[in-house]
């Protein structure tokens, strides 16, 4: 059946590069989500742990203020929103650091190092940069939401072309049982809890062969 043959290569072309953006679209925001979720859970386990210790270092001293301000539960570090998250995780950045340029040994003896400050550092970097992504992957996927149109009309003119070339195989009992076919996969049956409609509507793309 060569009249069907160049639309269809053109029908599968068109559908396949639909379908690559519908996936890459999905996969912007997906991946954003999964690398945020893992960076916060990072930042969280070191921020609480790092301030446990230190205000353990703040209440030895009295300086009670100092401790309340570090020290969270877990749950309590991971049910921060972000901003929240960031600027309370900077705070125990800021006095973990200023502790141990002040009283390095005992701070040392309340289980914290220098090296906790740039771990912790690290963990806040990550968790900061990695905030944004999300935003750009929405605009990435606003993108390439805003080319489905356009894809969707090339689809639906391929379609349309193979509508009226399938009308020449209506002169043998093949051609016309493949023409049967053919309407049937035109079809979008509705299976609604609505008015009962007929048992199969033509699509939009293109026109039903009666």
């Amino acid at each position: 059946m060569p009249l069907l043959h160049q639309p269809a290569l053109q029908q599968r072309a068109a559908g396949g590069l639909h379908a690559g953006k519908a996936e890459r679209q999905e996969a912007a925001i997906t991946g954003a989500a999964e690398q945020k979720a893992r960076e916060e859970k990072e930042l969280v386990k070191v921020a609480h742990e790092q301030g446990a210790a230190l205000s353990t270092y703040f209440t030895a001293a009295g300086r009670e203020q100092d401790a309340a301000a570090v020290d969270y539960s877990l749950t309590k570090w991971a049910a921060l929103r972000d901003e929240i998250l960031i600027s309370r995780s900077r705070t125990l950045l800021r006095l973990l650091k200023a502790a141990l340029l002040a009283e390095p040994v005992i701070v040392a003896k309340h289980g914290l190092k220098p090296a906790d400050a740039t771990l912790l550092e690290k963990e806040l970097g990550d968790f900061v940069s990695v905030t944004t992504l999300p935003a750009e992957a929405s605009d990435e996927r606003k993108l390439l939401t805003d080319e489905f149109p356009d894809d969707f009309a090339a689809i639906r003119a391929v379609l349309k072309s193979m509508n009226k070339s399938v009308l020449r195989f209506r002169r043998t009992e093949l051609g016309a049982t493949f023409a049967g076919k053919w309407k049937q996969a035109g079809m979008i049956r509705d299976r609604g809890r609505g008015k009962k409609e007929e048992a199969g509507t033509p699509v939009t793309a293109g026109t039903a062969n009666p």
